[in-house]
Formats: structure tokens, C-alpha cells, sequence
């Protein structure tokens, strides 16, 4: 009988004390998780990784029609010279854009270059020697970054 409650009461102690540890990790755990501070403006790269890998997060980042351009939509003058067109992108085309990119920054035949200013920032995804190039425009508003224009050229 001795045995039996002894039993009993090591694994009781033991309980409590894998309870208490659990506790113990989520409190720090959740002490380490690092978070953005309202005035803080959104780091740009850790923004950009986000935007291509993410695709539920890139839309809430742009409207639903994005101004821009496409090579695809030409005008003929009236010398038959060709002229893009100020294109609005709808939100499906942008959603099949973005897939497009995100290929294509992984591609190792691609390049990705970018030019950041203070509250605007253009990443240019390019084939060298070639005219293919998609650039993508984002703003800073209210410390978030979205996305205001998209430009693709294939001539």
C-alpha cells in the first residue's frame, strides 16, 4: 500500500512539474517574438521576401487595379510607330503577374536589381540581353510598403 502511494505521489510531482515547465517556455517564448512598433517603418527586404512568398499578403499590399504598362498592349501611330498604352492591371492579372515574378526571381537566368529612396522603392526582375523586364513600383504609406505600379515589357 506504501508503494501505491508513493506511486501515486511521485507522478504527481512529476505532472506538476512538466506542467509547470510548459508555462515556464511559452512565457519566454513569447517574450522573444520580435514585433514592429506603430511608427516604425517596415523594413523593405524582410517586406519584399514576404510580398513574393506570400500571395494572400501581397494582395492586401496593392488595390485592385494597379496602373502600369504592357508591352503586350501596343498603339500604332499614325507613321506606324509603336506606343505603350497607360495599362491598368486587374486584380486576376496582377495575381498571375505576381506568380510570373516569383518564377522568375528564382530563375538563375533572371536578374533582380533594386533602387531604394527614402519612401519608394522599384525592383526590376530582367533577362539579360534581352527586352524582357517586369518592374515592379512600391511606395511607403504610413510606414507599409504597397505596390502602385507594374510595368512589363517583352518587345
Amino acid at each position: 500500500m506504501k508503494k501505491i502511494i508513493y506511486l501515486i505521489f511521485v507522478i504527481i510531482i512529476i505532472c506538476e512539474s512538466c506542467s509547470n515547465s510548459k508555462t515556464q517556455e511559452i512565457t519566454t517564448l513569447s517574450d522573444t517574438i520580435p514585433t514592429q512598433k506603430l511608427d516604425e517603418k517596415e523594413d523593405f527586404s524582410l517586406f519584399i521576401e514576404k510580398f513574393h512568398e506570400d500571395s494572400l499578403f501581397a494582395l492586401t499590399r496593392m488595390n485592385d487595379k494597379i496602373p502600369g504598362s504592357n508591352s503586350d498592349v501596343i498603339e500604332l501611330d499614325s507613321m506606324g510607330n509603336m506606343h505603350n498604352l497607360e495599362y491598368i492591371w486587374s486584380n486576376s492579372e496582377m495575381r498571375k503577374q505576381l506568380c510570373w515574378c516569383k518564377y522568375q526571381r528564382k530563375n538563375k537566368e533572371f536578374r533582380v536589381k533594386y533602387k531604394i529612396k527614402d519612401n519608394s522603392a522599384e525592383e526590376c526582375i530582367y533577362l539579360p540581353n534581352s527586352s524582357l523586364r517586369m518592374d515592379l513600383i512600391f511606395e511607403n504609406k504610413q510606414n507599409k510598403w504597397y505596390l502602385v505600379e507594374y510595368d512589363y515589357y517583352d518587345m
